[in-house]
């Protein structure tokens, strides 16, 4: 989803500069990127599912139902049992990345349904149900008002609305991973232009992409944690689909009158323009 959206500005950018040849040039230049990031990653973390979130996934099923697991694979070490499981998730992320336009919980349960239909061991069939419950409990949000997952702020909650909670609920754990190395790509260039370019020190260059940029919170303990506050204060992540949605509608020319972009966005939902 944010990938498309990601093109998608890069060919609005181009629409601006150079008509409708940049249009066309920009999508082209968005998708490239988006590729070169997906591969990155997919290289960096041996397959769809980053490593650590994919090991500690395979280790707390394990722990949880080792009884169902050495029922299924009675023969393998505690090593091999590991990356059986690691696989397993990996196989099933991956059908779904392939099957359709991203690892919803929909595809993924999809995945996991054609996997148990096609298998004729009971204590497969079984591993395979508790490994969706699984996958569901751990590495899906689930939503950005009360999950168990996450928890938006207090201060926020105004802020959410029924469709943040409906993509949050659709994205994983690794789609957060992907989305958050898209939009560091940029930040980074922002923050090296600023520099470089404009002769800031590392605190101006990092204070003008408050300015340029939105920021995000996953848990609201990283939210507390972060020196600014108040309107300044990093925004619920389930709000970044929204706020791209809403962009390109903007007057950023608004943006010089608040402290950062964070603000600004408060301030556009409050008075409904986001």
């Amino acid at each position: 989803m944010v990938p498309y959206v990601l093109i998608g500005i890069f060919a609005v950018i181009g629409l601006f500069l150079w008509g409708l040849w940049g249009l066309l040039g920009g999508a082209v230049v968005g998708f490239l990127i988006v590729m070169a990031i997906s591969s990155l990653l997919f290289v960096k973390n041996r397959g769809y599912v980053p490593k650590k979130i994919k090991r500690e996934s395979a280790e707390k099923f394990i722990q949880e139902y080792e009884d169902v697991v050495k029922k299924v694979y009675p023969d393998l070490s505690t090593q091999a049992l590991q990356h059986q499981i690691e696989s397993e998730i990996e196989s099933i992320f991956f059908k779904a990345m392939t099957a359709g336009s991203g690892p919803s919980s929909i595809e993924i349960t999809t995945v996991v349904e054609e996997k148990i239909e096609n298998s004729n061991s009971d204590n497969y069939i079984e591993l395979l149900r508790l490994l969706l419950e699984h996958i569901k409990e751990t590495m899906y949000p689930v939503d950005c008002a009360g999950s168990k997952h996450t928890k938006v702020h207090p201060e926020d909650e105004e802020l959410i609305q029924p469709e943040d909670i409906e993509w949050f609920s659709s994205i994983t754990v690794q789609d957060v991973s992907k989305f958050e190395a898209e939009d560091n790509v940029f930040k980074m260039a922002a923050f090296k232009k600023y520099m470089d370019e404009d002769g800031l020190s590392d605190k101006e260059a990092a204070a003008k992409c408050r300015k340029y940029f939105p920021f995000y919170y996953y848990k609201s303990e990283t939210r507390e944690k972060d020196p600014h506050q108040g309107e300044d204060a990093l925004l619920p992540y389930c709000l970044k689909y929204r706020i791209n949605q809403a962009a390109a509608n903007l007057n950023k020319a608004e943006v010089e009158s608040v402290t950062t972009m964070n603000a600004f966005i408060r301030q556009k939902i409050k008075e409904g323009h986001i």
